[in-house]
């Protein structure tokens, strides 16, 4: 997220929290990488990826555990201003080290 390694985005509780980025405009994606600060353990279970469209939060992804690196392909482009991880499930708080966005198809 801020492209430190030593740094991570921690939930306040275990099972809960949500981690929200604003790429100041829209952006079209159709790649997300997520990555958990593992020097923690993998603590999540279960997380959603949303979209703020103009239609409002619309669900993007849902993945089970993320670990050291999680690559999410999505089936269409999904363009949007701000996106959000909210972890469902997890052992312990989650440490959230890489929210990643990308664009791969032209």
């Amino acid at each position: 997220m801020d492209g430190d390694p030593d740094t991570a985005w921690t939930s306040p509780e275990p099972s809960k929290g949500t981690l929200t980025l604003d790429l100041g405009r829209e952006q079209a994606v159709d790649r997300i990488r997520l990555a958990e600060d593992i020097r923690h353990g993998q603590q999540v279970e279960s997380a959603v990826v949303e979209a703020r469209t103009a239609e409002g939060w619309q669900h993007v992804a849902t993945v089970g555990t993320i670990g050291a690196s999680r690559i999410l392909a999505l089936p269409a482009v999904v363009t949007a201003r701000q996106w959000r991880l909210r972890i469902v499930a997890s052992r312990q708080a989650a440490s959230i080290a890489g929210f990643e966005l990308h664009r791969s198809r032209v």
